[in-house]
């Protein structure tokens, strides 16, 4: 009965840690929905933005490939590091080179160009 309890406490307070710990979902979606409409102004400029990039794809078809574009997109990214505040370079507070050398290891994955990738 006492490793029942246990076990059973355990299971409790893994489970009170997992959500006390929980990271916020970033914000960003919210952010630009708020700034949009905050003005006409810039609800107007981002459906133009919207509006230019869907036409911009439309005009670069893909290549007979259909698997691979003619072109790169750029798309740019955001990277959230969430560390423990260790030094710099270390397992949990990646330096900026290997964060953009994890960028381009995916990039080379998702192109079927990473050595060894078959074509």
């Amino acid at each position: 009965m006492k490793f029942l309890q246990t076990i059973c406490l355990s299971i409790l307070f893994t489970f009170i840690a997992q959500t006390t710990q929980a990271q916020n979902v970033c914000s960003f979606d919210q952010k630009l929905k708020a700034l949009i409409e905050s003005s006409p102004e810039n609800a107007e400029n981002f459906r133009k933005t919207e509006a230019q990039i869907k036409q911009y794809i439309n005009n670069h078809p893909l290549s007979n490939n259909a698997s691979r574009p003619t072109i790169a997109y750029t798309i740019p990214v955001v990277v959230h590091v969430m560390h423990t505040g260790g030094a710099v370079g270390t397992t949990y507070n990646p330096t900026d080179a290997t964060i953009s050398g994890a960028i381009n290891y995916l990039n080379q994955v998702f192109a079927g160009t990473y050595a060894g990738m078959e074509a």
